[in-house]
């Protein structure tokens, strides 16, 4: 069977447009993702109220579990530490050396757009090209060809050189 009838609007539908509510077994919802999306957001806005009653009376009970300073500290250094591991597997796979001055400490390293373009893919919404999203894409997609490692002063040097990398500059 490819296809199937939903049973709120009542029309022959491909069986991929079902929602699947079962991954073991497989089971799709009797109901389209057009309408189980409708009836979720129509539920959530009829019991708007009640909810937000319960969230604060769930911070009533314990403030202490919500976001208090030290939590937000806790949870912003397991992101810091999230955001090395990555960016340490990007350089591992890269190699840990600037591509004009031969620099080796990985606290001075970042990765470069070759085109000069990363300024027009993050404009564009390609939210994967800057910060962990371009080192997720990478993990992610294997090593691209658009992509280097510059160290930060040579990075800068070749933005104000009009994108021009002056390499082979090695300090002897």
């Amino acid at each position: 069977m490819t296809s199937r009838t939903c049973k709120k609007c009542n029309l022959e539908k491909s069986l991929d447009e079902f929602p699947i509510y079962n991954k073991v077994k497989g089971y799709r919802r009797h109901e389209c993702g057009v309408c189980n999306k409708r009836r979720v957001a129509e539920h959530h806005e009829t019991n708007k109220d009640r909810r937000l009653k319960r969230a604060r009376e769930r911070y009533h009970l314990d403030p202490s579990a919500h976001w208090t300073p030290e939590r937000r500290h806790r949870a912003n250094e397991m992101a810091r530490i999230r955001y090395e591991k990555l960016r340490n597997k990007v350089f591992d796979r890269y190699g840990s050396e600037c591509a004009a001055c031969g620099e080796t400490e990985r606290m001075f390293l970042t990765i470069d757009h070759i085109n000069n373009d990363g300024w027009k893919l993050r404009m564009s919404g390609a939210s994967r090209e800057s910060g962990s999203g371009l080192y997720k894409d990478v993990l992610k997609n294997g090593l691209r060809s658009d992509l280097e490692i510059l160290c930060y002063n040579c990075n800068f040097g070749k933005q104000r050189n009009g994108g021009i990398l002056v390499k082979d500059r090695r300090v002897k």
